[in-house]
This record gives structure tokens, C-alpha cells and sequence, in this order.
């Protein structure tokens, strides 16, 4: 298990690789802080680039809720050693100052940790034939596709939606507010939250019928791009708010 805050996220993706490479299940709790990160307090969601990049991203999920925090993570912990492959909590700094209760026996799980199939415990490094990195590679990426379908998400009053909000952790908590607010002046808009940032749930499937998809951040736009590509024909825009501030729901609703 390994933990970071803000830049220092940068420093842990050499680990994450080589969990990745030598199929080592490992928990990375990320806390995004705005930039330039080194003990600045402010919530930030920057480091999604980061994380989901390359050809060889590990799972990623981020609660929307104190309350969400445990079954998430027991969630992603069982996954990453089922499927021996690194995998990533990744809070803003609004959720992890948050306080409230947590219901630690919604996760009721019998779960055999360690080297349980295979009984290795030596890992080797010294992949330098190209050949055998090629099978390597493959092996991997082959195991990234298969958890397409295990994407989690909240689909909070899409039922008669018109008009949707997206957006996760801090952020979807603010944006469900706005719904609520959107509702009661009579706009029928809904939320998708994505849980789990990679893989993605399946956007265009969701987001059928809408006019407008709002898709609400605490950076410059990076989810929205990962929006724009899982579902290329939609009508995205965007809400951004960056350096530290969060989002508004009446700025929202405006």
C-alpha cells in the first residue's frame, strides 16, 4: 500500500508500472491538491491524466462520499488481487477533510489475501528481450480490456433526464445538490458519477436521449476529454473550476 498527495503522485508511477509489468496487486491512495501541490491544502482533480495514461493505466476509482470510502475501496482491493494488477483511491482534498459516518460492515467479505493461486513470491525485473516483452505486454493489456465491463457508476434521476451533470468525487457531490436544485425549478436533469475513472462506464450508453451533457471538474478539463472520447457524438460542455476552488451548485444551476 502506498500513499501521496498532490506532485508527489508524479514519483509513484514508476511503482505503479512495475506492478503492473510483474503483476503485483498494489493500493496507491492519491489525494489531488491543487498545483503547485507541496503542503497547499485546495482541492484538485489534475492528477486524472496522470493516472488513466499510457497503455497500461491501473484501475482507478474515486468515492463521491465519506460513506462511499470503504465499500469502494474494499471494492478495488479485491479486484486488484483477483486480478493481480495495481490499482489507485484517488480522493480531492475536499473529500479527504470531509467527516462523517462510515458503515464498515457494509463490506462483508471473505477474501484470501496473498500468493494464494500460484504460490510465487520472487518477481524478476529483467524483461530485455524484446520478444518476451511483447508477451508481456499483450498479457497485460489483454487483462486491462477484460475489466471493461466492471465499470462502476451512479446514475442519480436519469430516468426522464433531459439534461445531465457529470462529475466525480467532491465535485458529483456539489453537482447532485445542483440536480436537486435544477428539479425543483422544474428542469428535468439528472447525474452520472463516475466511480470507477478507469475504466469508464459506458457514457453514451447512459447519456442516450440527452440534449446537453454538463461535465463538472476541478481541472481543465480532463475528464471531459475522456467524455468526448467514450462518447464522440455527444454535446459536451464544460464546467471548470481550478487553483483550489470547487464548484458552485447555484453557479451551477445558472
Amino acid at each position: 500500500c502506498m500513499a501521496a498527495a498532490g506532485t508527489s503522485v508524479y514519483e509513484c508511477m514508476e511503482a505503479i508500472s512495475y506492478a503492473q509489468a510483474y503483476e503485483i496487486p498494489l493500493l496507491l491512495v492519491v489525494v489531488g491538491k491543487a498545483l503547485p501541490g507541496y503542503g497547499n491544502p485546495y482541492p484538485y482533480q489534475g492528477d486524472l491524466d496522470v493516472l488513466v495514461g499510457g497503455d497500461f493505466p491501473p484501475l482507478v476509482v474515486c468515492p463521491g462520499s465519506v460513506e462511499e470510502i470503504p465499500s469502494v475501496m474494499g471494492t478495488v482491493l479485491e479486484a486488484a488481487e483477483k486480478g493481480r494488477m495495481p490499482a489507485v483511491v484517488y480522493l480531492d482534498s475536499a473529500l479527504f477533510h470531509m467527516t462523517g459516518t462510515a458503515d464498515i460492515g457494509a463490506v462483508d467479505r471473505t477474501v484470501l489475501w496473498g500468493f494464494r493461486e500460484s504460490g510465487k513470491r520472487f518477481f524478476s525485473s529483467f524483461f530485455l528481450d524484446p520478444e518476451e516483452m511483447e508477451h508481456v505486454q499483450g498479457k497485460i493489456n489483454q487483462k486491462g480490456l477484460c475489466r471493461e465491463g466492471g465499470a462502476l457508476h451512479e446514475a442519480y434521476c436519469m430516468d426522464d433526464a433531459e439534461y445531465g451533470l457529470c462529475a466525480y468525487g467532491a465535485s458529483g457531490y456539489i453537482a447532485r445538490k445542483a440536480v436537486d436544485l435544477l428539479r425543483a425549478h422544474g428542469y428535468r436533469a439528472g447525474l452520472l458519477r463516475p466511480i470507477s475513472l478507469h475504466p469508464l462506464f459506458d457514457v453514451g450508453a447512459e447519456a442516450q436521449g440527452l440534449k446537453r451533457l454538463f461535465v463538472v471538474e476541478m481541472s481543465h478539463g480532463q475528464l471531459a476529454g475522456l467524455i468526448r472520447k467514450a462518447a464522440p457524438g455527444m454535446t459536451v460542455k464544460t464546467f471548470q473550476a481550478c487553483g483550489g476552488k470547487v464548484p458552485d451548485a447555484k453557479a451551477l444551476v445558472e
